[in-house]
This record gives structure tokens, C-alpha cells and sequence, in this order.
């Protein structure tokens, strides 16, 4: 995919991976910090497996969108694939996949968003993955 459709977030997290997997896996835990900026997750709705689905509410003073989507590929610990799609947006599903690798010091969370029709939904989008990527570290480490 070109540059204009995908977008790339790498972070170390000073945690274990298996602990790291898991805030992106547990509703409760998503709550904490799965919305950006002052933003707020919840309700938080997953059924991690493939083709199970998801539904996150990100309550704000501006409204309170709604992110919806299916995943794709499962592995424990390892990797999570996913649709994302703004509940009742026109545009297409995008599709979102983590990996989770241990490295020195905890673990690469990498982060892979691909499929935006603009480069200004790419970079709208970016700006929510650095704010929400930096909210994880407040619950696993």
C-alpha cells in the first residue's frame, strides 16, 4: 500500500508481552486507556476471535463516535488484526494489525492502519493512534 493509505506506530513498552496483549484484549482494561486525547472508552465491547466483533465508544465534550469492526487474525500474545470503521461512516472499513514482539527491556507494540481512501483521514487517524499509544504504558508498566 502507499504512504497515502497506511500508516506505521512503533513503540517499546517496559512490560511483558503477554501483559501488553492483554490490555488490547480485556474490555475493562481498553476502558483505561483506549480513547484519545481527554476522550473516554466506554462502553467497550469485544469478542476477541476471528470474526468476532468489536464496538468502542469514545465519549468526549464534542460527541461520542463510535468505532466498530471485526477481527481477522487472532494469536494470542503475538498479533491482533481488525476492521475499524466509524459507526455510520460511508467510507470503507480500514483495517488495523498489532504485533506484539519481546525485545530488550519489554515489548514492540507495532501498529499497522492501512486502507484510508485520503491521506487526510490517514493523518486525522495518526494523531488518535500517538494519543492512544501513549496512554498504554499507564496500564501495563
Amino acid at each position: 500500500m502507499s504512504d497515502e493509505t497506511r500508516l506505521q506506530i512503533s513503540n517499546v513498552i517496559k512490560a511483558p508481552r503477554e501483559k501488553v496483549y492483554a490490555a488490547w484484549t480485556n474490555a475493562e482494561t481498553m476502558k483505561k486507556w483506549f480513547a484519545p486525547g481527554a476522550r473516554t472508552a466506554d462502553p467497550v465491547e469485544l469478542d476477541v476471535r476471528v470474526s468476532g466483533k468489536f464496538k468502542i465508544i469514545m465519549k468526549g465534550k464534542a460527541g461520542a463516535p463510535v468505532v466498530i469492526g471485526e477481527y481477522k487474525d487472532v494469536v494470542p500474545d503475538r498479533k491482533l488484526a481488525f476492521t475499524w470503521q466509524w459507526e455510520g461512516s460511508p467510507n470503507p472499513p480500514t483495517l488495523v494489525t498489532v504485533t506484539f514482539k519481546e525485545v530488550s527491556g519489554g515489548t514492540e507494540v507495532l501498529l499497522v492502519h492501512e486502507g484510508f481512501a485520503k491521506a487526510e483521514y490517514r493523518d486525522s487517524h495518526l494523531e488518535g493512534w500517538q494519543s492512544i499509544m501513549g496512554k498504554l504504558p499507564t496500564v501495563v508498566e
